[in-house]
């Protein structure tokens, strides 16, 4: 199933269709939906949104993709991150997603892709720590003035991971204390685009087959000391072991400012390497 909304200027229309999809849910009476998308790209009630989300949810979906760019800050229902029966969810969101509750369960969920605007600390770390058996894993986000926020990633049979942090006004780019701890003894593919540089604890990456590395892009301009380029070195000493290593130009450059490219790691399994 698929709502799609793009409402126009009359009024009117946007109240009647949103008593249309009411309806609709009211007659849907089969026992579980496979897949449910909601797109908004208008002003919309958010309670409707909400009981939406929860409709699905009673209805044990298994996949659930919402787009959203409406709001000036987003809750969704509580009842959305305890969901036993979610297989695949994408958020992509274009305002704040302000909250979450404390405790967090995607017991059956394998594929989580998320965009979300300057996210909240309270988001960023709880979103992603309970996910037992989730095996790929996208983060984008606007980090454009977001200070020390904390990722953290404890995903045991996670095989993909790939983040993607920017900011929309490339002359405000700055050094973060942003940090992403990342545990994942299965992961086989890793990408980190990062245009602020954050510190990254990776842990047992005993899998790691090919990695992507393209961090500090616009900020090359701010480096001040030799530690902030030194987290470059934490980043690859923490994937020697990889097979396929993609170096961006940005990494290059940020490698440029170090004091002693002899903390350069062996990659003793190394047979393809690709620098920018």
């Amino acid at each position: 199933d698929q709502l799609l909304w793009q409402p126009r200027s009359v009024c009117d229309y946007g109240l009647s269709f949103m008593s249309f999809v009411d309806r609709v849910l009211m007659l849907h009476n089969l026992p579980c939906i496979q897949r449910f998308r909601l797109i908004v790209g208008g002003e919309i009630d958010l309670y409707r949104l909400n009981t939406w989300i929860n409709f699905a949810i009673s209805r044990f979906v298994q996949e659930l993709h919402i787009q959203i760019s409406s709001f000036e800050g987003l809750n969704l229902p509580f009842k959305l991150f305890k969901c036993e029966t979610l297989v695949i969810f994408k958020l992509f969101s274009k305002v704040e997603l302000f909250d979450i509750p404390d405790l967090v369960s995607f017991t059956s969920l394998k594929i989580l892709h998320v965009s979300l605007e300057h996210p909240d600390s309270k988001v960023t770390e709880k979103l992603f720590s309970s996910c037992p058996v989730l095996e790929d894993l996208f983060i984008e986000a606007n980090m454009e003035k977001c200070e020390e926020r904390i990722f953290n990633i404890h995903a045991p049979a996670l095989r993909s991971f790939k983040i993607d942090f920017f900011g929309t006004d490339d002359d405000d780019l700055e050094l973060s204390g942003n940090l992403i701890m990342l545990n994942a003894p299965r992961l086989e593919y890793l990408t980190l685009e990062d245009n602020y540089l954050a510190c990254y604890l990776l842990k047992n990456l005993y899998s790691l087959v090919k990695a992507d590395v393209n961090v500090g892009d616009c900020c090359l301009q701010t480096f001040t000391t030799k530690e902030h380029v030194n987290q470059v070195f934490v980043i690859l000493n923490e994937i020697y072991n990889v097979n396929s290593l993609s170096l961006g130009a940005s990494t290059m450059g940020a490698l440029d400012f170090a004091d002693d490219n002899n903390n350069l790691p062996l990659f003793l399994n190394l047979t393809h390497l690709e620098v920018g």
